[in-house]
């Protein structure tokens, strides 16, 4: 029975010490704050001709929202990735949206107009936006 309670203490004071050791190599960094949304490029899928919207967020947003002639776009979260910069820092991020249009469609009209719009993470929200109008000849 003395064994078993000098095993205990040992484990336990070994616990106690293990909890105040600190990591060596600290590799997260804090998320960066958002600073400019641009919409880079309209694509479409070389397959079924489905049209999609390429947003570059400077930063992480926290919401997002994109409209192309007042129809709100869903994100296509499959595609989304993320930038980096020097040292494997990330520095924002690119999202796809997908339009009810297909490349056929859009022939047919006589503008895309599209909206993007974000907010920061961190309190004080900033809403952040770039709106373009694409003539379709």
């Amino acid at each position: 029975m003395k064994i078993f309670k000098k095993v205990t203490s040992v484990v336990m004071m070994l616990a106690f010490l293990l909890a105040f050791i600190r990591p060596i190599n600290v590799e997260a960094a804090p998320a960066p704050t958002l600073t400019r949304v641009e919409i880079w490029d309209v694509k479409w899928e070389d397959s079924t001709g489905e049209v999609f919207i390429e947003v570059h967020y400077n930063g992480r947003p926290s919401t997002s929202k994109v409209t192309c002639n007042n129809y709100n776009c869903p994100e296509q979260t499959n595609l989304r990735y993320t930038l980096f910069g020097n040292n494997n820092i990330e520095t924002g991020e690119v999202r796809f949206f997908k339009t009810p249009y297909t490349i056929d469609q859009i022939y047919g009209l006589p503008s895309l107009v599209i909206y993007a719009e974000a907010q920061t993470l961190r309190y004080p929200r900033t809403t952040y936006y770039d709106n373009v109008i694409i003539p379709i000849e």
